[in-house]
């Protein structure tokens, strides 16, 4: 084993969750390309709210709350209900 080389498991999201969040309502936050979006899909995911996931086909409570768990491992968190940056 290389002493340099970080070991710690990170968890990952499922393939799934990854295809609902680079192809979902945020997903332009995180550049053009399936590639981009896929590199910044914490911060797609943190454009979100709880309540904006929860509405998302395919996403119910417990992944969500995977999802938030990710986010917290990534040092980020869903946004609040009221600020919603795509609103104009």
């Amino acid at each position: 084993m290389d002493p340099g080389k970080d070991t710690t498991a990170r968890p990952r999201l499922p393939q799934n969750v990854v295809r609902i969040l680079i192809s979902g309502r945020h997903a332009k936050a995180g550049g053009k390309t399936s590639r981009e979006r896929a590199a910044n899909l914490a911060g797609i995911a943190a454009n979100y709210s709880r309540d904006e996931l929860l509405a998302e086909r395919g996403l119910g409570p417990a992944i969500v709350a995977d999802i938030e768990n990710w986010l917290i491992d990534q040092g980020l968190k869903l946004r609040t209900n009221e600020a919603d940056p795509t609103a104009s």
